[in-house]
């Protein structure tokens, strides 16, 4: 829960130093950097390390930081990280950032599952009803998931709309018993 609280407060300390034109390209450097934490486990134990130097961290972050669109804005947080011993939470405070990022925006990451392949058409049809039913602009992925039969299972980070065929079928099932 405290990380929690810490990474609110980085988060929206960092985002008051971008303007909602600069938006667009944070969220591809959260992107970036989220990428690099989840393929090198490595990175964020090494950048949490109290045996590895502050320069050594604040080093190895430079070079990280260098690609990214607001390399210096990059820099001075994870050197405040560094400095309060917080380095270990940078994942928590990047998801925390591009949760705000998009809640400013109006948008909402939504995971949708489906039983099999759908044509582009059904899937802008599908994104405009779950898009209408959440009363925002959604940002989708879509996952392949066999188990739920047909349908779709639409998931957000607060919320569930199943509408599967296998939640009918067990809902069918639960009532029948009901009714017995």
């Amino acid at each position: 829960m405290k990380k929690y609280m810490i990474a609110d407060r980085y988060a929206k300390g960092m985002i008051a130093l971008f303007t909602l034109e600069e938006f667009s390209s944070l969220r591809v450097d959260i992107a970036f950097l989220l990428r690099d934490l989840k393929e090198n486990q490595d990175l964020l134990a090494f950048l949490a390390s109290p045996l590895i130097k502050t320069a050594d961290k604040m080093n190895l972050f430079k070079e990280i930081s260098a690609t990214l669109h607001h390399e210096d804005r990059w820099n001075h947080l994870m050197d405040l990280l560094i400095q309060k011993n917080r380095e270990a939470f940078l994942d928590v405070i990047l998801e925390e950032i591009d949760r705000l990022l998009l809640e400013q925006l109006n948008l909402c990451k939504v995971n949708i599952r489906v039983a099999h392949e759908m044509s582009d058409t059904l899937k802008e049809e599908l994104e405009t009803k779950v898009s209408s039913i959440l009363n925002q602009t959604i940002l989708t992925t879509y996952t392949l998931d066999p188990t739920i039969i047909g349908g779709f299972i639409a998931e957000t980070s607060s919320q569930i709309i199943d509408a599967s065929m296998k939640n009918n079928i067990e809902r069918f099932t639960a009532n029948s018993q009901l009714n017995s």
